[in-house]
């Protein structure tokens, strides 16, 4: 299923095996409500898949849910997360 509590504490406790913290991690999704929300809620970055009209859900409740980057194609996922690290706003 779409990520869920459950999901979220067994990635956390293995991420806490390394020492990583969840806003330490981006969560990559192609659903503004069920992917990229709760990922939010968890503490995560987030990057919203949005090239694949076919698979990519923009729906959410009354445009709130905002993800950290948004990407249209995978080549310019490594650029995208580059600028998040720098701390740069939302884009």
């Amino acid at each position: 299923a779409k990520p869920n509590a459950l999901l979220f504490r067994r990635l956390f406790d293995r991420l806490y095996e390394h020492e990583i913290l969840p806003q330490q991690t981006v969560f990559i999704g192609n659903d503004l409500v069920l992917d990229i929300e709760p990922a939010g809620q968890a503490g995560m970055k987030t990057a919203f898949f949005a090239g694949d009209r076919q698979s990519a859900y923009f729906y959410d409740k009354k445009g709130i849910v905002l993800p950290d980057i948004t990407f249209t194609s995978w080549d310019k996922l490594p650029d995208k997360l580059q600028f998040l690290s720098e701390g740069t706003d939302r884009s």
